[in-house]
């Protein structure tokens, strides 16, 4: 089997959740298949080593020249992979080419840029709901992280049931347990010394950190002076 993959979230100088989860996910694959073959193709110079083994995973960066709509994804990858001659591109961020020449495996995780909008251009959002439709019409298969995306794909963009499998993503394999060992000098760097609530956000509107800081303010005082919110992120 010979798969090809869009590697650009890997590739990034700042690697994030799908980047990293896609790291273990094709170390995995190469431990439990090593005799296929996978091309990671992405166009980051100089971007983080991604430590994925060599002998089963071959980097590739391609480019295009005028890159407009997202022509490298719409056109240039699937265009690579049919004239590597592989068997399946793996499509894993939410969009996918507009030409499939090859079997297309798409990964979509949420739907949000439609329900919450906010902050994305109206080009990026018809290009995004485009994608999405296209992904449902003639991808070979499509992956969801859960039940409740793959429902809405089925009911809302018409995707054939019998070819979504729901694949939750897993912590990511460098996540330890923390002790009071890791956390007691991060507590005291930042000058922590309360009990305190933990809130991973940003200021991104789908984060909902407006809401947590609004209901903090309607706590009891005493409650408030006791404790500290944490917002990080």
């Amino acid at each position: 089997m010979r798969i090809g993959l869009d590697a650009r979230t890997i590739y990034w100088h700042t690697r994030r959740g799908t980047g990293k989860n896609l790291i273990d996910l094709y170390r995995h694959l190469a431990a439990a298949r090593p005799h296929w073959r996978i091309t990671a193709y992405h166009r980051q110079q100089g971007g983080i080593e991604p430590l994925l083994p060599r002998r089963t995973v071959k980097p590739k960066q391609i480019e295009i020249r005028g890159d407009r709509i997202d022509a490298w994804l719409r056109w240039r990858l699937p265009l690579a992979a049919w004239q590597d001659g592989l068997d399946i591109l793996h499509c894993p961020a939410n969009l996918c080419p507009t030409w499939m020449p090859i079997d297309t495996v798409v990964t979509i995780h949420d739907l949000i840029p439609l329900d919450m909008p906010q902050g994305h251009s109206t080009a990026y959002l018809r290009r995004f709901e485009q994608s999405v439709r296209n992904a449902c019409r003639r991808a070979a298969w499509i992956i969801c992280p859960s039940r409740y995306t793959r429902g809405r794909l089925i009911d809302e963009f018409g995707a054939d049931a019998q070819r979504i499998t729901v694949n939750p993503w897993a912590p990511d394999s460098s996540i330890q347990p923390v002790t009071s060992e890791h956390w007691q000098p991060v507590l005291s760097r930042y000058g922590v010394r309360k009990p305190f609530v933990l809130h991973f956000g940003s200021a991104a509107p789908r984060k909902n950190t407006r809401r947590v800081i609004e209901a903090w303010s309607m706590l009891d005082k005493p409650v408030r002076q006791a404790h500290e919110l944490l917002i990080v992120g």
